[in-house]
């Protein structure tokens, strides 16, 4: 079981701090030149590239009791269309989103690491943004990942309310069509992690997750038990349990899924990709919608 989710800690440390900015990612529809030097997994990356993924964000403001509301319906809840840019000569990434592009996060960002987490934090008045990323390889206690890892970007504005803005996304080495199983069924050993906003507070997202796909219907399923904490009391709340079915399709860039569920008033909506060679990894973007409000989040997964 696991409650506390990476970004979410950043905004308890943050509240009352400070936003991001814009522009367009024009890095994510750009096609890789036919002799550009690819990273074969993400636990040794040395060449730039714009690793494709999926994407789940929620803009809002937070009062000055803890309560979430002012959604920003403008931003999409769940997408697919989202790259976490590596560059080797700065050894900086770079988040990007449908129209939004973040500040670049390189060493000098740095705050802290683990063997589970790398941070990154910017200040500018007005502003803070900062960057969670979760650590692929064998060192990692948490779940051992070799071609998906997951991350959350958040700023923060100043200003009563605050204003802040959540990507929690995944993202690494697709697999290609070419090497997808067509048949048979694969379980994944998951990790879930997302952020809760709403009228009775911010949370932190965690709990238990299990993912399978079914190669030969085309199909997946998943399910998850989500837990949160609250950022500023630390109260615990159930999210309940949440099944969801869906697809499984095929591109020239890759192979992608879809499923949708929920429970009691929730509505789950799930996007994400296979990743490493013959679906090795699985990495996922989940939105969610309740009367309370929204929340976000990523599933990744190990194939067992």
């Amino acid at each position: 079981m696991k409650t506390v989710g990476c970004a979410s800690i950043v905004l308890a440390v943050l509240l009352g701090g400070c936003s991001g900015g814009g522009g367009g990612p024009g890095f994510i529809t750009a096609p890789a030149g036919p002799s550009e030097q690819r990273n074969l997994s993400l636990t040794d990356v040395r060449f730039t590239e714009g690793f494709t993924g999926a994407g789940a964000r929620i803009r809002y403001s937070v009062s000055g009791t803890g309560s979430a509301g002012g959604f920003d319906s403008g931003v999409p809840l769940s997408s697919n269309t989202l790259a976490v840019r590596y560059d080797a000569s700065t050894q900086s990434y770079t988040i990007a989103m449908d129209q939004f592009t973040s500040a670049a996060f390189g060493p000098a960002d740095r705050t802290s690491g683990s063997n589970t987490l790398t941070n990154y934090e910017k200040r500018v008045p007005g502003r803070q943004e900062n960057l969670s990323l979760f650590n692929p390889g064998a060192g990692n206690p948490q779940l051992v990942l070799t071609y998906t890892s997951y991350g959350a970007y958040q700023s923060i504005s100043e200003g009563s309310p605050i204003g802040v803005d959540t990507i929690f996304f995944a993202y690494g080495v697709r697999t290609v069509p070419s090497d997808m199983p067509k048949s048979g069924t694969a379980t994944y050993t998951t990790r879930v992690d997302g952020q809760f906003a709403g009228t009775s507070g911010v949370y932190a997202l965690g709990g238990d997750s299990n993912f399978t796909a079914d190669f030969a219907a085309a199909t997946v399923r998943a399910t998850l038990q989500l837990r949160g904490q609250n950022v500023v009391t630390g109260g615990l709340r159930e999210f309940g349990i949440h099944s969801l079915a869906g697809t499984i399709r095929s591109e020239s860039v890759g192979v992608f899924f879809n499923a949708a569920g929920g429970s009691n008033g929730t509505t789950v909506n799930m996007q994400g990709t296979f990743y490493g060679p013959a679906a090795a990894e699985i990495g996922a973007n989940f939105g969610m919608l309740n009367a309370d409000g929204r929340g976000v989040g990523v599933l990744v997964g190990r194939r067992n």
